[in-house]
């Protein structure tokens, strides 16, 4: 995986990040990418444990270059949840945000 991506623009807007995500939980899940929703909930549908949240908190700082603490992980429900808060955090990295 690459250090820090950004678009073009600058911030991954929820749809971009949506995405990434059907790669990263067919990776690192096994999970099938037509399982991987926006509501698909982290622990009942994609079988997310705490290991795993340890994991999407490093993967999201690297690929994204948003500080996240693993204890903060736990709070997403939701595929889309997270894309949320990738969206928001690059979004509020660009100037002028």
């Amino acid at each position: 995986m690459e250090e820090t991506r950004d678009t073009q623009k600058g911030y991954w807007t929820e749809e971009e990040v949506l995405e990434e995500l059907v790669g990263w939980f067919s990776v690192l899940q096994g999970v099938r990418p037509d399982l991987v929703t926006p509501d698909a909930r982290l622990l009942e549908d994609l079988g997310v444990d705490s290991l795993d949240h340890m994991t999407l908190s490093l993967t999201i700082g690297k690929e994204f270059g948003i500080d996240t603490w693993a204890e903060d992980v736990p709070a997403f429900i939701t595929v889309m949840d997270i894309a949320r808060f990738i969206s928001g955090a690059t979004r509020a990295r660009m100037p002028g945000a």
